[in-house]
């Protein structure tokens, strides 16, 4: 299920002490946030990730998440947001995927 959408779209995780900047997200794509009211915990959104066009994420555990989920999506678009929150770079983790850092 596709949460209402027709078509493609990018999955969204922020926050509201760390929000991702709205001029960074695709503007032709709708947008799907896991919010409270939508799902109980991070794994109701698997196949909503799997099937995104673009994800955009900060660093929290749905990075992870996206990143340790085996499937193939070849024309999905991965967004790391880092300028959210900064760490220092040996806080990095090594992701498998291709992720495109913002920042």
């Amino acid at each position: 299920r596709k949460a209402g959408f027709s078509g493609p779209y990018q999955f969204v995780h922020d926050d509201e002490r760390f929000p991702i900047d709205p001029s960074r997200l695709s503007p032709t794509l709708p947008i799907f946030r896991p919010t409270k009211e939508l799902v109980d915990n991070v794994f109701d959104c698997c196949t909503l990730i799997e099937q995104a066009a673009e994800i955009h994420v900060i660093d929290s555990s749905f990075i992870n998440l996206v990143d340790l989920l085996s499937y193939k999506n070849q024309t999905q678009k991965l967004y790391r947001h880092r300028y959210v929150r900064t760490h220092p770079e040996w806080h990095w983790p090594i992701f498998k995927k291709p992720w495109i850092p913002l920042v």
